[in-house]
């Protein structure tokens, strides 16, 4: 194995990514993908997913810090998050 196909799967193996699509919140969450979208869809999700292009994606880090505040509603989530 060359140096650079070392790195490259080094990289794959570390590299948190920073959004991610519903499909990757369900597993991040422990529930359904279906679950994922009633719950943007109810407000109970409390971060909102951004667009590029035409997917739908949630930030990760958002995510980890909203488990990190219980979970907390959408608009209670947007009372107590830290302003980006």
């Amino acid at each position: 194995m060359t140096k650079d196909a070392e790195t490259t799967c080094v990289l794959k193996e570390t590299l948190t990514p920073l959004l991610l699509p519903a499909a990757g919140v369900a597993q991040l969450l422990s529930v359904s993908v279906r679950m994922v979208w009633n719950m943007h869809q109810e407000g109970s999700l409390g971060p909102l997913p951004v667009h590029l292009g035409r997917k739908t994606l949630w930030r990760t880090e958002e995510l980890t810090e909203w488990t990190r505040n219980d979970c907390p509603s959408r608009e209670r989530w947007m009372a107590i998050r830290k302003p980006r």
